[in-house]
């Protein structure tokens, strides 16, 4: 979706939850475009030489899909009312609308409706943000920009980093056996998967394995996880031969693979900003996983390079906050957030948000409002943004302000504040 924004140029996608993803969706659709041509039920089926109005009734009620030729006929009686419409591109809309309304329906018997709105929406909000990140903006490339990220999107599973780091990550993660096997056949090559798959069929076993071996562990919140990782490394009963994959239990030579990797590109493109970026949000995470602060500080000043080579681009000046606040160092990050507050030529909301979140955390929660409250009045569409502010108003006592952000940022793909304040009305 967003190589074809990027190819195509297409506007970006409405923040706002798509009608597709609703209940009836293709229904609201039609709904909406008949009110927009002013056209009643009854007058919609005169003009389409329906002598009742039960067919277009079922129609915008979500009972039947019009008919190919149906379709048609209502684009050409919709764009005769509507200045300037294009019977085509109506014909075109509608059924856009009807066959995504049709998959989110499959979607929502299986993981329910309101989850198929949060993942739909939120889909939408990703795409919205990057293209607006990417348009008219003085930055790198955007593959180069966003890097890893990017990658992902376009490459999947055969993305070094996706295939090494964040696979393994998940798999080691996920307390389901069933999408702990998923997770790690798609990092095996294709043929092994399928002979994983015979196994599993022919001996009614898990092809994964690796379930057994880290349920008892993976689960503890409290335990930190690089001792969840050499806990795993430790075990020695581990089948290889249901599970030909990168071993997932060595993420530390997993880590100092991927910094050596970013070193050496840094080595041969050193006036990239986008390489050393790269290495020092790297070194930052290996640095918080492995428990070196040695690591973060290279980060940090690998991030500063990068902010030198090309000052108005806001994410190295902002990385090192960031970093800093993963490994729970608010204050420090504070200070790096207004050092690069001070050197960008203008706020962004990255960097607000970013400073609201060290605030909250620092239980400066009136600050951190503020923050929020400038990203939202700046992009109406950043989630987090609403999320964080609702929150920060509930910690305030603005309750009535904590609701109608919580509501906004579920709207927009982030539930959780909203899901938080229900579970607390429900005790209550």
């Amino acid at each position: 979706m967003f190589a074809l924004l990027r190819l195509a140029e297409l506007a970006p996608s409405d923040s706002e939850t798509p009608l597709w993803a609703q209940e009836n969706g293709g229904g609201k659709f039609l709904r909406a475009l008949t009110q927009q041509a002013g056209l009643t039920r009854w007058e919609l089926a005169a003009s389409l030489g329906f002598n009742y109005t039960t067919t277009v009734d079922n129609w915008l009620d979500g009972n039947h899909r019009p008919a190919p030729e149906n379709i048609s006929a209502i684009a050409s009686v919709v764009a005769d009312r509507i200045a300037g419409a294009n019977a085509q591109q109506i014909e075109h809309d509608i059924n856009y609308q009807f066959t995504l309304a049709h998959l989110a329906d499959l979607v929502a018997a299986q993981i329910g409706r309101e989850q198929t709105v949060e993942l739909s929406s939120a889909l939408l909000r990703f795409v919205r943000l990057i293209t607006l990140d990417v348009k008219g903006m003085t930055r790198p490339h955007v593959k180069e920009m966003a890097g890893d990220e990017i990658g992902a999107l376009l490459f999947g599973a055969v993305e070094p980093w996706v295939r090494d780091v964040l696979l393994p990550n998940l798999a080691i993660a996920e307390t389901d056996d069933a999408w702990k096997e998923v997770i790690l056949a798609s990092i095996e090559p294709w043929d092994v998967s399928f002979q994983h798959v015979g196994v599993k069929n022919s001996q009614s076993r898990s092809a994964a394995g690796l379930a057994q071996d880290i349920s008892d562990v993976a689960g503890s919140e409290d335990v930190a996880r690089f001792e969840i990782h050499n806990r795993l490394a430790a075990q020695s009963n581990f089948d290889h031969r249901r599970l030909n994959v990168i071993d997932p239990r060595k993420p530390f030579e997993t880590l100092e693979t991927g910094l050596a990797i970013r070193r050496a590109i840094v080595q041969d493109f050193p006036s990239s900003p986008t390489a050393h970026i790269n290495l020092g949000s790297f070194l930052g995470m290996a640095g918080k996983w492995m428990g070196r602060r040695d690591l973060v500080d290279e980060g940090i000043t690998e991030c500063k390079i990068a902010s030198m080579l090309l000052p108005d681009w806001d994410n190295p000046a902002v990385e090192p906050g960031i970093i800093l606040a993963n490994i729970g160092a608010y204050d420090e990050a504070l200070a790096e957030l207004i050092y690069a507050a001070e050197r960008l030529p203008g706020s962004t909301p990255h960097l607000q948000c970013t400073t609201g979140y060290v605030l909250m955390n620092l239980s400066r929660h009136a600050e951190a409002l503020e923050q929020f409250e400038a990203v939202i009045a700046a992009r109406s569409d950043y989630a987090l943004a609403y999320r964080y502010a609702a929150r920060c108003a509930f910690v305030l006592g603005d309750t009535q302000s904590g609701i109608s952000y919580a509501k906004t940022a579920r709207r927009l793909g982030e539930p959780d504040e909203y899901n938080a304040w229900r579970k607390r009305r429900r005790k209550s």
